[in-house]
C-alpha cells in the first residue's frame, strides 16, 4: 500500500479576505479611539518577573544568581520614583523605602571590565595598530547606539526597571553594563570576557576598521610608522588624471617609497586621492585591509583567545597595582 504525501504551501481561499477584514477593523478602531498606548511588557498578560530573569540567563547560556541579576536590572531612577510614590501616599520612615539594590556599583564594574577587555583584545590581535586607532575602535564598540542595539536584541529592555518608558538609551546602556558586572561577580573574568567577545566584539565583523578609525592625517601617521631611514624617500605622485578641466576630474595618486609603489587610490582632487592612497598603505601596514585574515572571534577556531586576553588583562592590572 502506497501513501502520497502532499505539501501545502499556501493558505486557504478564505484566509486573505479574513485577514484584510481584521486589519480594516483595527484601523477603524485606531481612528476612532486613537492608537493603543505603548506599554512595557511587564504590563501585559502572562508575565512573571522571576521566571523571566531565570530565562534570560538560560538564553544567554550563562549562570547568574537571581539577586545579582535582579540588581543589574534595577536602576536608581526606578527606586527613587517608587519611594516618591510611597511618600505621596503618606508612608514615612522605613516603610517608604524600597528594599531593592540598584545597579550603580555593577554598572561601574561592568564598564571598567568591558573597556579594559576590549582594549586588551585589540592590542593582542592588532599589535601594529597605533593607540589612536585602537581607542577609536574601542569608542565605536562602547558607543551608546552600539550597546543599545545589542541590548535590544538580547531582550534587556523588557526586564529593565526604569522610571521612564520608553527607556532612555543611557539607562539601557547602563543596564547592559550592569549585566556584565553581575556576570563578572558570579562567574569571574573568563565567562565575562567570553560574553564581551561574543556580543560586543563581534560587532566588528564586516566593518572597515580604517573607516571606523578615520584618521585625520593619514600621511602623517604613515611617516610616523615607517622606518626612520626611509621617511625622506616617501612621496606621493600623480599616476593618472582625467577630466582635469571638467566639473568631475579624477586623479590617481600613488604613494612611493624608494621608487617602490606602496599603494594607490583615486579621488576628485589631488589631496583627496593622496589621503585615500595613504589609507590604503596604512591598511596594508597595520593588516586591516580586506585581504587580511579576519579577527579571531570564532571560539571553535580560536579556543584560547579569550584565556589569553584575560591573562594579559590580569597581568596589566597587577602591574598597575604594583605601580601605585
Amino acid at each position: 500500500m502506497q501513501f502520497k504525501l502532499s505539501v501545502k504551501r499556501d493558505h486557504t481561499r478564505w484566509f486573505r479576505p479574513m485577514l484584510t477584514e481584521i486589519n480594516q477593523q483595527i484601523k477603524k478602531i485606531n481612528l476612532k479611539f486613537g492608537e493603543e498606548e505603548i506599554k512595557p511588557r511587564s504590563h501585559k498578560e502572562n508575565w512573571n518577573y522571576s521566571s523571566e530573569l531565570y530565562a534570560f540567563g538560560k538564553r544567554l547560556g550563562e549562570e547568574f544568581s537571581e539577586d545579582s541579576l535582579r540588581a543589574a536590572f534595577t536602576n536608581k531612577c526606578y527606586i527613587e520614583r517608587e519611594e516618591r510614590k510611597r511618600g505621596e501616599l503618606g508612608l514615612e520612615g522605613d516603610s517608604a523605602l524600597v528594599q531593592l539594590q540598584d545597579n550603580t556599583k555593577l554598572s561601574t564594574k561592568g564598564i571598567e571590565f568591558i573597556s579594559e577587555y576590549v582594549l586588551t583584545y585589540l592590542r593582542c590581535v592588532l599589535p601594529t595598530l597605533p593607540q589612536e586607532g585602537i581607542k577609536a575602535i574601542c569608542d565605536f564598540l562602547l558607543d551608546t547606539d552600539t550597546i543599545v542595539n545589542i541590548s535590544s536584541n538580547l531582550g534587556v529592555p523588557d526586564l529593565t526597571l526604569s522610571a521612564e518608558f520608553p527607556i532612555p538609551e543611557q539607562v539601557l546602556k547602563t543596564t547592559f553594563m550592569s549585566v556584565v558586572g553581575a556576570l563578572l561577580d558570579d562567574q569571574g573574568p573568563e565567562r565575562a570576557g567570553g560574553f564581551v567577545k561574543d556580543f560586543i566584539l563581534v560587532q566588528l565583523i564586516g566593518k572597515d576598521l580604517m573607516q571606523i578609525w578615520n584618521p585625520v592625517d593619514p600621511m602623517g601617521i604613515l611617516l610616523e610608522n615607517i622606518d626612520d631611514g626611509k621617511k625622506d624617500l616617501v612621496e606621493p605622485r600623480i599616476m593618472r588624471q582625467v577630466g582635469v578641466n571638467t566639473a568631475v576630474p579624477v586623479y590617481v595618486v600613488g604613494i612611493y617609497c624608494d621608487k617602490k609603489l606602496l599603494g594607490w587610490a583615486a579621488g576628485e582632487s589631488v589631496s583627496v586621492a593622496e589621503d585615500e592612497a595613504s589609507r590604503v598603505v596604512l591598511r596594508k601596514m597595520f593588516r586591516i585591509s580586506e585581504g587580511s585574515p579576519p579577527l579571531p572571534l570564532d571560539t571553535n577556531k580560536h579556543p584560547q583567545i579569550n584565556s589569553t586576553v584575560v591573562q594579559h588583562l590580569q597581568i596589566s592590572q597587577r602591574a598597575q597595582i604594583a605601580a601605585s
